[in-house]
């Protein structure tokens, strides 16, 4: 594309952001739209004359800025839209604009992206271009340009003041001014543009480009060996919180909405974050080094600044500031710190106006704007500094805030930190330049001219209290700032003193937590350490001090980190030495020099790390008279105690191989004991550091050694396989360290149930506890036999019985309780039979009945199954089983009367031995007569009893209808699956007479299906009188509904109107076997002599000569000529060769 418009100049053009147009606007209001291949896309030509042209993120319109002032909004296509509001900058021209894409994520959702810069020096930051509330800068600056760096989260802001200085101001999205640069030059700055990395901007002035260092700041803390840093995601509104552990290297993430700061303490950091249920409303999340929520806080007001000290969370906004107990302090025996109730820490939270000494009451939000606001805070110990706009640093006394101090400082403070004595306070001003000031304490004495005055005021209220106690006049209330209620005028003590040094380009700062004249000083690109005003050592550092500790400065790469939050490296964190602790490194490590020289150097640089290195070189060298001066030094009481043993040891080789024991050289220290012939030495050493593996060896390697120690070791090893779930491996060092009850866990882990039953269960002795633990293994597995063996081996018989409950196993379970005595297995066989009942397992229910010998239970359940089975062959063999059931309950009845008269007829016996050695021999004939006689009666009370049991079982059958049932049941649904069957071959005549058979299981079968049966096979079958019967007796059913009994009828009728209800006359006559009077074939019992006709379960016809066979298990008869053709019981399904009788 090429400009060749000679009527008028370009006035601006941008790229949307896609990168797929082009706009290009004319000063005389041309604009011409063009793609990336340089084609034109369309041109119009607006009557306005253009001064910018600005693409919003998502490439949906296109805003144009004229000379007069106004924006403009208009579709891609060049169709106005209307008119973007400015906030009462109407008319004011627009020098800039710059519109963030949110392609680096954003700090809130509705954070304020779009920034436009007017001639006069106002900045406006608006959410979007139809944002009516926008954020305005008064910058102070003319000829701005602006622009935004790649996450959004700072604007630069570049002019000229009014004396011709170049300055470039950087603002929050929120209007709060970060930092101010200044530029060298006069000429004003015409661009401003970011690094892709936002760590330096490029600045356009005349003909030169200015690059300045941008340090950006992260939301960051250290604390615990935890580096916490939070930064932002494109793909969410969430911001990410990393707790990354530096000394194990554990990562742990957290995901926290609106987030807004983080600082640490001790070993807990508070995040700070906005509320999503509540407006203008402030959460304090205090976290543990993994990120674990320990308490929360809410607040009525925005914390823009906090810090916090071990027991104490201070936040502040311009105006106010909160205090948080959120624990007590420790007390003097060093007792840990817990955390306060709730009720106790609330009544200890302060919320005070920067300009009041005591607590406010009202609300926040309803307290006029401050004059002088406040810019910074921190706090150490039990002191709180409050830096303000104007340059007084106000200084607090925890935990009620007393005022004590005001400081006046000649600039206005970014950043001030305490260093470790609360002596000296550091404070970084809006143009980075770093001071120190004096501090004082809160306790000191008041200077003379301010005591003189405190007590010229003492004495007037006095004078005035007394006045009016005299004239018995109502005092007067004190007036503002007398001494009655100090004002915030007069609660202050001017004090401090401002040291003479200044060091500019200054970005961050830390203390030394151990040395109070040491300080950590960031200028530029390299770190200075200092000591108090002079600097001992410099090195070339980008990093943001973590921590400044025992002479060594940790220090965080964040912008290495930053590429990759979520995969930060330890090579990104820094550990600097500082050269003292270098050189005492050198001289104490220099064999040359002697520890005088040593210990004259830790002289004059005296610290606690140097005089522990003094003291471990010594001990490298034997000398303990300096070792133990440097531990006592650094107060170091195992140095010390360690130093007292070494001097009773009575060879240097001993001496020599602890000392490597104490600095880690431990195998040099085996290797000195194994010089010394001291095996045991050194297998106590190995012990002691837990390397079980070596002590095997050492134990292996011949000499004379204990079997316990042996053993320990190697179950040691097994320990040590079994925590990484090598159970196999874990097991072969338990097997040989003789350790069975670690190698019965192996075994259970490896699912050797075998091995645990063959080879731990036998070499246990009995009661030992390990067995009810096997017993438990075994019961969960189902391994019935193994468990109770267990049981029983430990003593629990109880547990043995219920395991055998649990699985099934009635018949051991019967034995044991029996074996025992136990009482309760009837009620353990009803509690789990109603149990299987009320999950409706009635089938388990029956198998536990049978296998318990509870018969009689076990016939019910099945007999009840069988009448609601739908199927009537299942209904048949449910039925069959009950009746099987029956027979056994009554064999088991009759058992038990035989074995008690069997037991009795003993008993007796055995006297009537003893009563024959008793007697004479001349009365033996009499004794014989007297035996025969005995034992008629002994054959008498034998059939007695055994008729007894008979009639309990006759008693016991007559009470219960399920046990009178027996066979009859089975019978019934035979019967009718005998009928069907006949009916579907067209045999209906036998059909006929089976059915009607079915009269008599009316308590049985449903009598409807009876009838119903009965009706059609007699239909078929021409006997219609038999089926004018059935139609009879379903017609008066009362079970039948109203349109069944309509439905019968009527089908009655159609029959009956055709047929008469007469059966055929049949030639063959049926005579009882018995009586040989008439009956009819399908009768069961002669009217006469009451004879009980045998029915053949094959063809369901009548036995009437002898030509049948009997079953032995049902008892039930059938032709021979039919059962041939079988080859089991049709009823009971038994083979016929073997229940023939």
């Amino acid at each position: 594309m090429i400009n060749n418009r000679n009527k008028s100049i370009v006035a601006d053009m941008k790229w949307s952001s896609d990168g797929k147009r082009i706009c290009i606007a004319y000063e005389d209001g041309m604009v011409i739209m063009g793609s990336v291949e340089g084609n034109r896309i369309w041109a119009k030509e607006f009557k306005s004359q253009l001064r910018l042209v600005q693409w919003p993120p998502d490439n949906s319109s296109l805003l144009l800025v004229t000379a007069a002032g106004d924006v403009q909004k208009y579709d891609p296509l060049g169709n106005p839209i209307g008119k973007v509001f400015l906030g009462g900058s109407e008319g004011i021209p627009v020098v800039s604009m710059d519109w963030y894409d949110g392609a680096g994520g954003f700090v809130d959702v509705n954070c304020p992206t779009f920034a436009v810069a007017f001639e006069n020096g106002v900045v406006q930051i608006l959410a979007s271009d139809t944002d009516t509330k926008p954020v305005s800068i008064r910058s102070g600056v003319s000829g701005c340009r602006i622009k935004w760096n790649g996450t959004g989260t700072v604007l630069a802001v570049a002019g000229t003041y009014k004396d011709s200085s170049c300055v470039v101001q950087f603002y929050s999205p929120y209007g709060e001014q970060l930092r101010t640069l200044k530029v060298p030059g006069t000429t004003g700055i015409t661009a401003v543009a970011w690094e892709g990395g936002d760590l330096r901007v490029a600045l356009a002035m005349d003909s030169f480009i200015f690059f300045a260092n941008v340090r950006p700041s992260y939301h960051w803390a250290y604390f615990a060996h935890t580096l916490v840093y939070a930064f932002p995601r494109p793909d969410t509104a969430e911001i990410s919180i990393m707790f990354w552990n530096l000394k194990s290297d554990e990562k742990h993430l957290r995901r926290v909405k609106k987030f807004v700061s983080v600082y640490a303490k001790g070993d807990r950091c508070v995040l700070v974050s906005k509320s999503e249920e509540v407006l203008d409303q402030w959460v304090l999340i205090m976290c543990n080094s993994c990120g674990s929520l320990l308490d929360t806080h809410y607040l009525d007001m925005q914390p823009k600044f906090i810090t916090m000290t071990e027991t104490h969370v201070i936040v502040a906004n311009e105006s106010f500031f909160f205090v948080w107990q959120y624990q007590e302090a420790t007390n003097t025996e060093g007792t840990a710190v817990r955390l306060l109730p709730l009720e106790k820490r609330e009544s200890k939270d302060i919320l005070r106006h920067i300009d009041d000494i005591e607590d406010s009451k009202a609300n926040v939000n309803l307290r006029k704007p401050n004059n002088d606001p406040i810019t910074a805070i921190c706090a150490r110990d039990n002191v709180v500094c409050i830096a303000r706009q104007r340059g007084g640093v106000l200084q607090y006394t925890l935990p009620r805030m007393i005022p004590c101090v005001k400081y006046n400082i000649t600039c206005q403070p970014a950043k001030i930190a305490i260093n470790s004595n609360l002596t000296r306070l550091g404070i970084i001003d809006t143009q980075n330049v770093l001071t120190f000031c004096e501090m004082e304490s809160p306790n000191a004495p008041l200077d003379p001219a301010a005591a003189k005055r405190e007590r010229k005021e003492k004495r007037a209220a006095s004078k005035a209290a007394a006045t009016a106690k005299a004239g018995g006049a109502t005092p007067r209330k004190p007036a503002a700032g007398s001494a009655e209620k100090p004002s915030a005028q007069n609660a202050w003590r001017a004090g401090g003193k401002q040291i003479t040094f200044e060091r500019k380009d200054v970005w961050d700062f830390r203390w030394a937590e151990d040395v109070p004249e040491l300080c950590a000083v960031m200028e530029k690109t390299r770190m200075y350490i200092f000591r108090n005003t002079d600097p001992e050592d410099s090195v070339m550092n980008s990093g943001y001090v973590a921590r400044f500790k025992n002479l060594k400065v940790k220090s965080a790469f964040l912008d290495e980190i930053m590429r990759t939050p979520d995969k930060p490296d330890k090579e990104m964190v820094f550990s600097y030495e500082t050269i003292i602790l270098r050189e005492t490194m050198g001289i104490v490590e220099n064999k040359e020099m002697t520890l005088d020289d040593a210990v004259s150097f830790v002289n004059t640089h005296p610290h606690p790390r140097l005089w522990k290195m003094l003291a471990e070189a010594a001990l490298n060298r034997l000398d303990f008279q300096y070792a133990e001066k440097g531990f006592v030094r650094c107060k170091d009481y195992r140095g010390i105690y360690f130093v007292k043993r070494l001097r009773i040891l009575d060879d240097t080789r001993k001496q020599q191989a602890e000392v490597d024991s104490y600095f880690k050289r431990f195998n040099d220290a085996e290797h000195r004991y194994m010089n010394m012939n001291r095996k045991d030495l050194a297998v106590d050493l190995r012990m002691m550091l837990g390397d079980w593996f070596r002590v095997a060896q050492l134990l292996q390697s011949g000499g004379a050694t204990e079997d316990s120690t042996h053993s320990k070791a190697l179950s040691e090893i097994g320990d040590y396989y079994a925590e990484r779930h090598k159970w196999g491996k874990a097991l072969q060092y338990y097997a040989q360290g003789k350790n069975v009850p670690a190698q019965a866990k192996c075994m259970r882990e490896l699912e050797d149930y075998t091995s645990l039953r063959d080879s731990i269960m036998p070499v246990l002795p009995e009661g030992d506890p390990l067995l009810q633990t096997l017993g438990d293994w075994f019961e969960c597995v189902g391994l019935a036999s193994a468990a109770v063996n267990a049981y029983v081996k430990g003593g629990d018989t109880k547990r043995a019985i219920n395991c055998c409950v649990h699985l099934n196993d009635w018949d051991n379970g019967i034995r044991l309780a029996e074996r025992y005595n136990v009482p309760q297995i009837e009620a353990l066989l009803a509690q789990y039979a109603n149990h299987l009942l009320g999950k409706n397992k009635v089938i388990q229910a029956v198998e536990l009945y049978r296998k318990a010998g509870m018969h009689a239970d076990s016939a019910r359940l099945l007999f009840q199954l069988a009448r609601e089975s739908k199927d009537l062959v299942r209904a048949k063999n449910l039925a069959i089983l009950g009746a099987f059931e029956v027979e056994a309950y009554r064999k088991k009845i009759i058992e038990k009367s035989e074995a008690a008269v069997a037991a009795k007829a003993e008993d007796e016996e055995q006297e009537e031995e003893e009563e024959e050695e008793d007697g004479e021999g001349g009365r033996k004939h009499h004794h014989h007569h007297h035996k025969k006689r005995k034992q008629k009666e002994k054959a008498a009370n034998l059939s007695g009893m055994s008729l007894d049991g008979l009639m309990q079982d006759a008693a016991q059958t007559g009470k219960d209808k399920a046990l009178q049932i027996g066979w009859r049941a089975a019978e019934a649904y035979h019967f009718f699956l005998v009928a069907q069957a006949q009916f579907f071959k067209g045999t209906f005549d036998a059909a006929m007479k089976t059915a009607l058979r079915l009269v008599n299981y009316e308590d049985i079968l449903k009598p409807v299906d009876i009838y119903r049966l009965i009706a059609l096979t007699s239909y078929y079958n021409k006997h219609f009188l038999q089926c004018s019967h059935a139609f009879t007796r379903l017609e008066t059913m009362e079970a039948l509904t109203a349109e069944q009994h309509k439905q019968f009828q009527s089908l009655a009728f159609d029959i009956f109107a055709n047929h008469p209800p007469r059966d055929p006359d049949t030639k063959r006559k049926f005579h009882c076997p018995n009586c040989e009077e008439p009956i009819r074939e399908w009768d069961t019992t002669c009217a006469n002599c009451k004879h009980n006709i045998l029915v053949c379960v094959v063809t369901g016809r009548a036995i009437l000569d002898n030509n049948y066979t009997t079953c032995i298990v049902c008892k039930h008869s059938a032709y021979e000529t039919e059962l041939q053709k079988l080859k089991n019981c049709p009823l009971c399904h038994h083979s016929p060769s073997k229940n023939i009788i």
